[in-house]
């Protein structure tokens, strides 16, 4: 994005960036406006993503020279426009990174696909004959193996801009892919999303001010030049994106009902313990792959019911992610010994297993216990458990009436029992972990951080 004489001058890549991500179109405005400078300009791995698409365009270059097509390079042109209207009024095959302008509300457009190709050189996908003519249709190099939306917006774009050069408008549009295939697209089945794409980004960026779009965390964070300064604002506003494992439509969601920050969030003492305790072992999977761990993510209850394979480094915690979605509440009892024993025979060698869990009752106390105890014997294991803050209550209170009695004294044996249950635990070797909803998290990243630091695992 630029502003030349006082006008903004929209690129393909301004459109694409839009529909990715809205608060990024807001500071590359207020960076061509000269108000903002950003934290980096790219970092090494987006530099070198850029150049292995060079050498990827380049190689498209190259196979149409190579099958006989008479190619006019005009990317050294001091007037780019006009060396290009020259090189399609002379018929050339291929014309190489051609420049296109044109004009939208108070807008320039401008775009350099990688190369305009003769349709008559080109097959039809659909077989059917070409318009009569000399005409040009868009080829843009990507280097991924399939196509992106991101790339057919912005090959919808040039050709869009390319109808408004020639007599005939082209009828397809083309990705030459990484993997040497390539793609077409008729261009009138993405023209209307194209251009109301295009409409919204230029009412965005229009004369009235318009409010402030938060920097959400979206997939283009990875290659973007602001994503220091947003990650920096999130961790200053303690938004709720920092909660590991919880999906845009939920944030939305709870910032609708007033919770916008992560201790607000912890404070809801209602929320289910199934998501406290899905939101605790994500957080310290996330700190775990970042120092080098590798993680996996397995759930239970009459019989297993999701499991992920181990993955290493940060890109690896999206599947866990899917696999923790999978988890919800079930009517029945756990089967502490099938579920621990499919577990035990995935693992093949000496690990950490942190087992979430909660008991009910002295039977399924019992099995649980008998489970556990044969993990033990090869492996670390980490019991996490919530604090029943019900019965604490229960039991803590000062009953005034017969029936209020009787709760107390049986919330009372209930939390004697749980006790008994977490001292076997502790004597088998165990490390426990008994926590109120706020702090599990914390106190589960303590303890995963002290084993480390005593060497009991990696």
């Amino acid at each position: 994005m630029k502003i030349t004489e006082g006008r903004v001058r929209l690129a393909a890549s301004d459109v694409a960036n839009f529909l990715a991500c809205r608060r990024l179109t807001q500071l590359d405005l207020a960076w061509a406006r000269g108000e903002l400078r950003p934290p980096r300009e790219f970092d090494i791995g987006f530099r070198d993503l850029v150049r292995r698409g060079e050498v990827h365009e380049r190689a498209v270059l190259e196979r149409f020279r190579t099958d006989g097509l008479d190619v006019a390079d005009v990317s050294g042109a001091e007037d780019e426009a006009g060396a290009r209207a020259e090189a399609i009024r002379g018929g050339a095959g291929v014309v190489y990174q051609g420049t296109l302008t044109g004009a939208a509300g108070g807008a320039a457009l401008f775009g350099r696909p990688d190369f305009l190709v003769r349709a008559d050189l080109l097959p039809a996908p659909d077989g059917e004959p070409r318009p009569g003519g000399i005409h040009y249709e868009v080829v843009d190099a990507k280097l991924a193996r399939s196509a992106k939306a991101r790339a057919v917006l912005q090959t919808a774009f040039y050709s869009h801009l390319l109808a408004d050069v020639q007599p005939i408008a082209p009828r397809w549009m083309h990705l030459a892919l990484g993997n040497g295939e390539f793609a077409s697209f008729k261009v009138n089945d993405f023209a209307a999303y194209e251009r109301q794409t295009r409409r919204l980004l230029e009412a965005a960026i229009g004369g009235d001010p318009v409010a402030e779009v938060y920097p959400e965390p979206v997939e283009h964070c990875a290659i973007c030049r602001w994503r220091d300064l947003c990650r920096e604002r999130r961790r200053t506003d303690d938004d709720l994106s920092l909660v590991a494992g919880m999906t845009t439509g939920q944030r939305r969601a709870l910032k609708g009902d007033g919770i916008s920050t992560r201790r607000g969030f912890a404070g809801l003492a209602g929320l289910p313990r199934l998501d406290r305790a899905v939101s605790a072992a994500l957080a310290t999977a996330w700190v775990a792959l970042k120092g080098g761990d590798r993680v996996a993510l397995f759930g239970f209850a009459a019989k297993p019911l999701a499991a992920s394979p181990f993955v290493a480094g940060t890109s690896g915690f999206p599947r866990l992610q899917r696999t923790a979605a999978l988890l919800d509440y079930r009517a029945e009892e756990p089967n502490f010994t099938l579920a621990l024993a499919t577990l035990a025979e995935r693992l093949q060698r000496r690990s950490l297993v942190v087992v979430f869990a909660e008991f009910t009752d002295p039977t399924s106390a019992e099995l649980m216990l008998e489970s556990v105890a044969r993990l033990v014997a090869r492996h670390v294991v980490l019991f996490v458990t919530l604090a029943d803050e019900e019965l604490e209550g229960l039991a803590a209170g000062a009953p005034t009436t017969l029936a209020g009695l009787a709760e107390a004294v049986g919330a009372g044996g209930l939390l004697r029992e749980r006790g008994l249950v977490l001292a076997r635990l502790r004597q088998m070797g165990v490390d426990v972990i008994e926590a109120r909803h706020d702090r599990l998290g914390t106190r589960l990243l303590d303890a995963y951080l002290a084993l480390r630091r005593k060497g009991s695992i990696g």
